[in-house]
Formats: structure tokens, sequence, C-alpha cells
């Protein structure tokens, strides 16, 4: 090989590294940027929304909410904290039958949360977390023996957010 067949190749190897590197700064520094413009408290922020329709969702159903549950973690993968409240709809006289449970998502739009999706399955079931873009839970269901709000098959499902509905994904 002569020699400027040599420095030609050493050339292109050079510049192909700098631009992978340059390329990786690029990346990081995108999101950087992205988590640093996140300026909201996510829990209050949620919690405000939520608040404010709750006696909508009272109303629409016939039930009060007596038990609600906040869970953060990043669902769309965008680097910003999402959120979700879980909650129990009992008697509006009061006891406590569970009439159902539901839950409302939320996502980070970076300068506020805006509602998304909802989760009305129909049957108890209880959010465990948020984790690697996916809703972890469990829906419960009553053996021929169990006692009223008392079910003790447990079914460990996990939901994805695609656009604006949550879809059933695999364990």
């Amino acid at each position: 090989m002569t020699m400027r067949k040599t420095l030609l190749l050493i050339s292109s190897i050079l510049i192909a590294t700098a631009c992978n590197e340059n390329s990786k700064k690029e990346k990081s520094e995108k999101i950087s940027q992205r988590t640093s413009t996140q300026t909201i408290d996510v829990k209050k922020e949620t919690q405000k929304l939520f608040d404010s329709y709750a006696p909508e969702i009272e109303k629409s159903n016939g039930y009060v909410i007596d038990n609600s549950k906040l869970l953060i973690g990043d669902l769309n993968d965008d680097g910003h904290e999402d959120a979700l409240v879980f909650f129990v709809l009992t008697p509006v006289g009061g006891g406590n039958m569970i009439m159902g449970t539901q839950m409302a998502v939320y996502l980070n739009r970076g300068d506020k949360m805006e509602v998304v999706a909802g989760y009305d399955p129909q049957k108890i079931f209880k959010p465990i977390e948020i984790m690697n873009n996916e809703i972890h839970l469990i829906e419960y269901e009553y053996a021929n023996e169990d006692a009223p709000n008392r079910p003790s098959i447990e079914n460990h499902k996990c939901l994805i957010l695609n656009g604006n509905k949550l879809m059933e994904s695999g364990l």
C-alpha cells in the first residue's frame, strides 16, 4: 500500500470516528435538554387536574371516589415523568362495598400535564408500578367460593399507552 493510500485510509477512519462522537454528543445533549425543560411538579399538577375532574367522575358513575393513589413513571419514553391516578368507587351513602376501580393516565407535555386515557376494565384491579414504559397491575377475579369483595384470583398484567388508549402487553 502506498503512503498516499495509507494516509487516505487513516483520514477516513478519523473522520468517521469524529462524526460518530459528535452524533453521540448531540443525542446526549438532546436528552439533557428534554429532561431539563421539565419544570412542573408532576404529582402536584396531576393531583390538581384529577381533583378538578373528580366531581364529574362521581356524577357519571353515581358513586363516590373513596380512595385514590398516584403513581409516577415515564409511559412514552420521552424522558419526562408521566402519571396515573388509580381510584376506588364506593356507594354515596358510605360503607365498604367496592363498586368499581378505575384509573386516569396523564402525560407530561413538559410545561403541563394532560389526561390522555382512562382504564375501566369492569373488574377490581390495583396498579403496582410504572416501569419500562408499562403500567404493571393486578386484576382480581372471583372463584366460586369467594365472599363478596374478596376475590382470590390474581392476574398480573401490563398495559402500554398507544396514542390515547391503554393496551395489554405481555409480561
